[in-house]
């Protein structure tokens, strides 16, 4: 997806537009369009449905970044309007349609609610915060061979970089690129409740992002798909019509009806297979696959656990030719696919599984859209008020939230995470008194008084009690 380029890299946010001559042009139109699993709180608790699409909450970053939450999802095309039937059709995977599968490609991703990604990485970072699955993610860096190159030769292509430092200052193979309140998912740590949706006993809170694309379908906002949108249907989709969940379909710009694009067959898919992640190239634009000439019409996609073909070729479990739902595939239509990149290669396990997939012509580090983790937790541990400091500003952020649920609009006073700020929390901060950068030389440092340390042992002993 080279035709929008976005980045935010330190804080700055740089827009490059080249858009398709579609119906309806832009303004208005909203970027990023994702959907949602069957599961996610955000469908159940808003009365949505995992067909419909969804966009970002704001096109251009407010203040503060765009972690900012909100009232919902904000419907981006509603599923009757490209086919599908309303509350039982899944929108599996989603594709405006890519150019150039030559050129070499940033990759955009997303996994599951069980998924963890490689210690060290953002995705493990998210994970441990158990918020990763309604986030999307970045490789830190471009796959060195496209699509073409990969097909040709069978062998897969990796990652150049990493190229810059995530969250924990290291380089690790991927970096979080939108945190799931972009786009008004529900959030959960810590806890901000835009809605009243409680789910069952046992059940994920986490939203779990299902497919993404980084270019807009509705271009004027009418919820109608201005662009193609070709998509995958999960096997419990009775738009399939005795079809395969390997299958890829295509609806056509403001048409509200669906055909196959490609059948499993031609991808060297088997019926039972399931296409999770998708990213299209319909060269010629004609809405079909080239099922006769191989090498112009291409797919990456990832299959979705449980899928015949992960098994490898003896079809048997636990083998070193198994491949896995984290693994993502190309295909040119010719009956046959090779794996493209390796879970590894982009900082995930083995056994997690990627759910939704874009991906960008790469033309230097400034096109990749980047979202520095700092924005969103402090890079010093305790350094509540992001100034590079412990000290007693941070202390007070903790007092003047003390035994509170953390409010939506500070939730830097919630170090630990767990949505309660208490004991735990000013631990952190004491923990950490004057790490970071500190003050000029000669500048007053205060420490905490010995009333304060006493007043904080009383607060400390009352909460305990109160608990």
């Amino acid at each position: 997806m080279n035709k929008l380029l976005l980045t935010a890299l330190g804080g700055s946010v740089v827009a490059v537009l080249s858009l398709p001559a579609y119906a309806n042009e832009p303004p208005p139109f909203q970027a990023d369009p994702i959907s949602l699993t069957r599961t996610s709180p955000s469908v159940i608790g808003f009365g949505n449905t995992p067909g419909d699409i969804y966009g970002e909450a704001s096109f251009l970053a407010p203040p503060g970044g765009w972690d900012v939450g909100g009232p919902g999802p904000i419907m981006h095309v509603m599923e009757p309007n490209y086919g599908l039937s309303p509350m039982v059709d899944n929108n599996d995977g989603h594709s405006n349609g890519e150019i150039d599968p030559g050129a070499p490609l940033v990759i955009y991703f997303s996994g599951d609610v069980a998924s963890v990604g490689m210690p060290g990485t953002d995705y493990d970072h998210q994970a441990q915060r158990i918020q990763a699955a309604g986030d999307r993610f970045v490789s830190n860096g471009f796959a060195i061979a496209p699509p073409i190159a990969v097909m040709q030769t069978g062998l897969p292509t990796f990652i150049n970089g990493p190229m810059v430092p995530g969250s924990s200052g290291t380089f690790p193979l991927n970096i979080l690129s939108a945190n799931q309140t972009r786009y008004n998912e529900i959030p959960t740590l810590p806890p901000m409740n835009f809605n009243s949706y409680v789910p069952p006993a046992g059940a994920t809170r986490m939203d779990d992002m299902d497919a993404v694309e980084l270019l807009p379908f509705d271009l004027n906002g009418d919820l109608v798909h201005d662009t193609p949108i070709y998509f995958s249907l999960d096997a419990q989709s009775p738009g399939l019509m005795g079809g395969s969940p390997a299958d890829i379909f295509v609806s056509p710009p403001l048409v509200p009806a669906y055909s196959l694009f490609a059948p499993a067959p031609s991808m060297g898919l088997f019926h039972v297979d399931e296409v999770d992640a998708l990213a299209v190239w319909d060269v010629n634009g004609d809405l079909q696959a080239d099922l006769q000439n191989p090498l112009t019409d291409f797919a990456l996609f990832s299959l979705a656990p449980g899928s015949a073909t992960l098994a490898g070729p003896d079809g048997g479990w636990g083998t070193p030719d198994d491949f896995s739902p984290a693994d993502i595939f190309v295909t040119d239509f010719s009956g046959a696919h090779v794996l493209f990149l390796s879970a590894q290669a982009l900082g995930m396990q083995f056994a997690d599984n990627i759910d939704a997939l874009d991906v960008e012509i790469f033309q230097d580090e400034f096109s990749i859209e980047f979202f520095e983790e700092i924005w969103e937790l402090p890079a010093v541990e305790g350094d509540l008020d992001v100034d590079g400091f412990v000290g007693i500003t941070d202390l007070n952020l903790v007092l003047t939230f003390w035994n509170q649920l953390v409010p939506p609009a500070n939730p830097w006073a919630d170090p630990t995470g767990d949505g309660f700020v208490g004991i735990e929390d000013l631990n952190v901060v004491l923990g950490n008194w004057n790490a970071g950068v500190l003050p000029p030389p000669g500048a007053a440092v205060p420490e905490p008084s010995a009333a304060l340390l006493l007043m904080l042992a009383g607060l400390a002993s009352l909460q305990r009690r109160g608990r």
